[in-house]
């Protein structure tokens, strides 16, 4: 009797133990979202947030959290802010060193590197930006970069 107890117990153990593991080698991308949002955007399709400078956006239709794997969806890491463009459809995303992002919602990313790759002596530190028309008017702390964005 008492081995007959013994085998169940471990049968029930074996089996509520086992889980399962990813294949040697690969890896999976956990997100670690943080307690405060700095910028929420509500947009026809999706709800992007920015917390601890990782941009995640909630897909309406697909009742989904997206996270924006750096590499990947979004080419860099440590995004300060986002701003929404509705005449465009697309959202842009400034990083802390200087590089911008733009996201389409077709899933289309445009880099725009120029102000994290311009040699001045200034800190290429993205203070605001505001959309008027087809230009993007950025304003850093070495001056004002206007972009069209339909070039």
């Amino acid at each position: 009797m008492l081995r007959k107890i013994f085998l169940l117990l471990l049968v029930v153990t074996a089996v509520f133990g086992v889980s399962a593991q990813h294949a040697p080698g690969s890896w999976k991308v956990l997100p670690m979202s943080g307690m405060d949002f700095d910028d929420v955007l509500d947009t026809p399709e999706k709800v992007y947030y920015l917390t601890g400078n990782a941009l995640y956006a909630y897909d309406k239709e697909a009742d989904e959290t997206i996270y924006y794997t750096p590499g990947s969806k979004i080419s860099d890491s440590g995004i300060q802010s986002i701003a929404y463009n509705k005449a465009g459809k697309y959202l842009l995303c400034a990083y802390t060193n200087g590089n911008i992002d733009l996201l389409f919602a077709d899933g289309q990313r445009v880099n725009l590197p120029e102000i994290k790759t311009a040699q001045i002596d200034y800190p290429k530190v993205i203070n605001d930006v505001k959309f008027s028309g087809d230009e993007i008017y950025v304003a850093t702390s070495f001056g004002l970069v206007v972009y069209s964005d339909n070039r």
